[in-house]
């Protein structure tokens, strides 16, 4: 067994079995089918409500509206809502999915990016890379690193997504987003795969940024350009795309690779990118991930060996010109 399966392996385990993981994991679970079949008791209950009010309307001499047809008044009424405020709107079914979604990409990204740069910082901070080193080459512990968290990362956004189409298909949401032309199935798979492609954009960089840094107290300020590079797609694809989908820099933003893990799904979601988009632009990013590595790989390989002060950028890029 080579170092490199033993840092996978250690990261995997290491993660996987932490009681932090396991609650956090069941509470989404818990949290997403028991939220979703709530919502659906309280519309249910609400349509119910109106049904019996037209009923009583129609004691005064009011044909009363059948169940159906409140629910397609609904439906008209958030469509028209919908064609004010902007593409999908932000009070329509569109809006609410894409939303969803990007808060799915980001969540995860955080939530298992965090954990590779603090483990980074801590190795530095207790000498133990200097060991680790001596036994495997940069790139090898960043990478085993990366992928062994990237592998309980994926068992974590897997449950999200089967909680997710437990909810839909328990509580009939399928039938009523697509009955605002929705097409759900198409909607969750993308967003995982774009979970994918981002978490390993952007974890590399979280990795590489960590090892600039030798203490934990310096490692928020070391987080801020790649915090940066998420917190503002992300903006970006819940209030400026449902209002300003055909612009042209909206449209640019689509297919590069550090907007498009945030940008595209929703653009889907909201009916303003096609499938084939979303194919060409994973394509894109996925093309990428090699050019991301390797200069994640190099930040990593000049700074980790680093101690003192925080190792600023401009430095790091100057010894990897050399």
């Amino acid at each position: 067994m080579n170092a490199f399966s033993v840092i996978f392996k250690h990261e995997f385990w290491k993660r996987i079995t932490s009681r932090v993981f396991i609650i956090t994991t069941a509470i989404y679970v818990v949290l997403i089918v028991g939220g979703m079949n709530i919502v659906n008791f309280l519309m249910n209950n609400y349509l119910a409500d109106t049904a019996q009010d037209a009923s009583g309307a129609s004691g005064a001499g009011m044909p009363a509206p059948s169940p159906d047809c409140t629910q397609e008044v609904m439906q008209m009424q958030t469509a028209q809502s919908a064609g004010d405020a902007g593409l999908g709107g932000m009070d329509s079914p569109a809006y609410f999915v894409a939303l969803a979604v990007a808060v799915f990409v980001f969540m995860m990204i955080y939530m298992n990016g965090m954990p590779i740069a603090t483990g980074v910082v801590e190795e530095k901070s207790g000498r133990v890379v200097e060991i680790l080193l001596a036994c495997v080459k940069p790139w090898q512990l960043m990478t085993g690193k990366i992928l062994g968290i990237g592998a309980t990362a994926l068992i974590q956004a897997g449950a999200i997504i089967a909680s997710v189409i437990v909810g839909i298909y328990t509580t009939g949401a399928g039938e009523m987003l697509n009955s605002f032309g929705l097409d759900i199935v198409p909607t969750v798979i993308l967003g995982f795969l774009w979970f994918l492609v981002g978490f390993f954009t952007y974890v590399v960089f979280f990795a590489a940024l960590a090892s600039t840094v030798s203490r934990p107290e310096e490692l928020n300020s070391a987080m801020t350009p790649i915090t940066l590079f998420t917190i503002i797609p992300f903006y970006l694809g819940i209030y400026l795309l449902p209002f300003q989908p055909d612009a042209i820099y909206v449209k640019i933003m689509e297919y590069v690779p550090l907007f498009s893990p945030f940008i595209m799904p929703n653009a889907y979601a909201l009916g303003s990118a096609t499938l084939l988009e979303n194919i060409i632009s994973l394509a894109i990013s996925i093309a990428a991930l090699p050019f991301f590595f390797m200069l994640a790989a190099k930040i990593y390989e000049v700074s980790v060996l680093h101690s003192g002060s925080r190792l600023k950028l401009r430095k790091v890029f100057g010894e990897i010109r050399k």
